[in-house]
């Protein structure tokens, strides 16, 4: 925590740095950082109980520590001087200045992760207090922050130090400033397995919708994609959506092809179990999980959401991960061949079923839900057959 009057001071000095640093034509951010780079680059600090005094004002207080944390994510360099040092509660007016870099979410919106600078209300609330939150420990949240440990030393402050807080009193949260991260690509690529004609190599981060060509191999079918490549059933379906979060190689899975029809209808005797209706509390993390029994290898259960395919399962089993939810939700559940198409039971009806999710989402729940959220008691459910 600094006071308002070292402001100049530290304006000055900050200026001089900036200066340099463009006398010298360099570019100080020479790679992305990712949001991992950040909370860890954080808790390093930490754990080595590094100190930083970036005006030579009151030693280590939280803000020198903050301004620095800011200066790395944009330049790579915690000593760049892009930043001066501010009271503690200014942050989010320093952040807001800068949207194409911050985002400031207050209230409800402010559900830590890892790589965001909290800013609380501090022992005292004239300065308020700041630091980085780097994980999440059970119900407390693992923080690294200057000048908080035994005790506050208003004078000579203290150095980073690594620890677990509840988001109360003192560390009430005001707001979160939250860093635009460069976005990492990923290469998702396919191998044919044997066969011919495997799609082009992608390149994405996060949710990418996988290509829907199909290879092709004479004398087999094609059932899908897997990650390892002895794999007797798909994992994945042309034109689902995988999580890329490293390279990823998907091998095809084939099935030796029988000519002619053993049965008539193959999934005539399969039964599909889902549950059609469900209330859960505002805010809660949903997940929907549907069974089948009487469905032979080659065909999957898949859920989809309107015309989109949300994750696709084995022949007995899929489930997906809605998340948070704050409104209702429609989910369909199907069994289909490796292409997709919707299969049919002895009756001739399709086997496809409807989930309708519903919240509850009064005044008094969503305030509930507000409140569970500070603490991280937000429950986990999910919604079986």
């Amino acid at each position: 925590m600094k006071q308002c009057a070292r402001r100049l001071t530290a304006g000055l000095l900050c200026l001089l740095m900036i200066v340099s640093v463009a006398a010298a034509g360099g570019v100080l951010r020479v790679s992305a950082i990712t949001q991992t780079d950040a909370a860890a680059w954080a808790k390093a600090q930490g754990d080595r109980r590094v100190g930083f005094d970036l005006d030579a004002h009151y030693g280590y207080q939280c803000s020198d520590f903050v301004t620095a944390y800011m200066n790395y994510l944009v330049d790579g360099d915690a000593y760049s001087g892009r930043y001066q040092v501010y009271d503690a509660k200014e942050y989010p007016d320093v952040a807001a200045e800068e949207p194409a870099r911050w985002t400031v979410l207050r209230g409800a919106e402010m559900v830590p992760q890892p790589g965001d600078i909290f800013v609380a209300a501090g022992r005292d609330q004239s300065f308020g207090h700041a630091g980085i939150i780097v994980g999440q420990a059970g119900k407390k949240y693992k923080v690294v922050d200057q000048n908080s440990y035994p005790k506050i030393d208003y004078v000579n402050g203290q150095p980073c130090y690594t620890h677990d807080i509840s988001l109360t009193n003192d560390y009430a949260l005001t707001a979160l400033i939250r860093y635009r991260f460069d976005v990492q690509l990923f290469t998702l690529t396919y191998h044919a397995n044997g066969g011919e004609n495997a799609p082009a190599a992608q390149t994405g981060s996060g949710t990418v919708q996988l290509s829907g060509a199909a290879p092709t191999k004479e004398g087999y079918d094609f059932l899908g994609w897997a990650e390892s490549a002895g794999a007797s059933s798909a994992q994945y379906q042309p034109g689902a959506s995988v999580n890329l979060t490293a390279d990823l190689t998907l091998f095809a899975v084939w099935q030796l092809h029988q000519s002619g029809t053993q049965e008539e209808n193959p999934t005539a005797n399969a039964v599909l179990h889902v549950r059609d209706s469900a209330t859960v509390e505002y805010r809660a993390d949903v997940t929907l999980t549907a069974t089948a029994t009487g469905v032979p290898q080659g065909y999957v259960l898949a859920i989809y959401e309107g015309g989109t395919q949300r994750a696709v399962g084995s022949n007995e089993t899929v489930s997906y991960h809605i998340g948070s939810m704050t409104g209702s939700r429609t989910l369909t559940v199907r069994v289909t061949n490796a292409a997709g198409a919707v299969q049919k039971d002895g009756s001739g009806a399709e086997l496809s079923k409807t989930a309708e999710i519903k919240v509850s989402d009064s005044f008094f729940l969503r305030l509930i839900a507000f409140i569970k959220g500070l603490f991280g008691l937000l429950p986990k459910v999910e919604i079986l057959p």
